[in-house]
């Protein structure tokens, strides 16, 4: 019975989607083109403007001209904004768990239990999580170069 339902589900999802009208854009004059099917209206004539005629777009006349060098420029200060807001998070997150770690090792060694071992390895795992956090953009670097070679 899932079987069944399941393929119901997909050939009904499969079915909507070839159903579902798609419509093309583009801009004008600056380089784009808008397609529309309006009907224009005259005194002497009327005339329906084809699918495929150019459409004035005032909204892009707004937009600057960019060069694929700006834009990626913009990318790329963006994305490293979002790892140090990200590294910035991490980091404190990082120290506390090695200083609960420190306190679990020291908890163990002196009541004689296994807190001992837990606190070290907590102490070992917070280290390499700092130091993946704080490299992380040379390390998938590094990584890169290794899989080039």
């Amino acid at each position: 019975m899932k079987k069944i339902m399941s393929l119901f589900i997909l050939s009904f999802i499969v079915v909507f989607l070839n159903i579902v009208p798609v419509f093309a854009e583009g801009t004008t004059d600056n380089g784009s083109i808008i397609y529309n099917t309006n009907t224009v209206t005259t005194n002497e004539t009327s005339q329906s403007t084809s699918q495929y005629s150019p459409v004035k777009d005032t909204a892009s006349a707004d937009l600057p001209n960019v060069t694929i060098e700006q834009a990626s420029s913009w990318i790329d200060r963006k994305g490293f904004e979002i790892i140090r807001f990200l590294q910035k998070i991490a980091q404190p997150f990082a120290i506390i768990i090695f200083i609960i770690s420190a306190g679990m090792l020291l908890v163990g060694a002196i009541s004689g239990n296994d807190w001992a071992s837990k606190g070290i390895w907590g102490m070992v795992v917070a280290i390499i999580m700092y130091a993946v956090v704080l490299y992380a953009p040379e390390l998938v670097q590094m990584g890169l170069n290794w899989l080039r070679s």
